[in-house]
């Protein structure tokens, strides 16, 4: 049982997080179409995109937007992607996108261990989400039973969500690329 004033505060977080949720659709349109503008002036150079906690969801509506372009001009932008503590769903549907878009590896980074999750933070925060995925889970501590996605556990590289920026160098360690 969650304590009543968490609970209470809950109202307070849920906005601006929820704000922040809505405007990931309209970042990730901005990054596949700065992506898509790039490979039009010359030879495209595939990018490794890392992201971690909303930035995923930037990254999952810009590889979308990728896999909707026509003549499959969306592909072979991005080599590697890379998502840590993702809040998306473990779903196959929506990490088929990604895949496809993605040349090289989709790495699903979270802390997968069998123990309750030290990050309560980010338990709270995404608890409407969890209610609502039901038995999909979460990717930031769900394995995702997609072929090609990589689940590589940075539990012991980091802790907690809130963490990830000052620890993203022993992450991406882990995760086996150099930071």
């Amino acid at each position: 049982a969650w304590p009543v004033t968490l609970l209470n505060a809950g109202s307070f977080i849920d906005s601006p997080w929820a704000l922040a949720e809505s405007r990931g659709a309209h970042a990730g349109r901005a990054l596949a179409d700065a992506l898509l503008e790039g490979s039009g002036k010359g030879a495209p150079r595939p990018v490794t995109v890392v992201a971690y906690s909303l930035g995923c969801d930037v990254a999952r509506h810009a590889c979308a937007f990728l896999d909707a372009t026509e003549n499959g001009l969306g592909f072979g932008l991005i080599q590697d992607l890379v998502l840590v503590g993702a809040p998306l769903d473990a779903s196959r549907e929506t990490w088929a996108a990604m895949r496809r878009v993605a040349a090289g590896r989709v790495v699903n980074a979270g802390d997968f261990s069998d123990t309750v999750s030290r990050d309560w933070m980010l338990r709270f925060l995404f608890r409407k989400k969890n209610w609502a995925l039901g038995a999909r889970g979460v990717a930031a501590w769900t394995r995702v039973d997609h072929p090609g996605v990589e689940n590589v556990d940075v539990g012991e590289a980091c802790g907690a969500h809130v963490e990830i920026p000052d620890r993203m160098g022993d992450i991406l360690r882990v995760v086996g690329l150099d930071a």
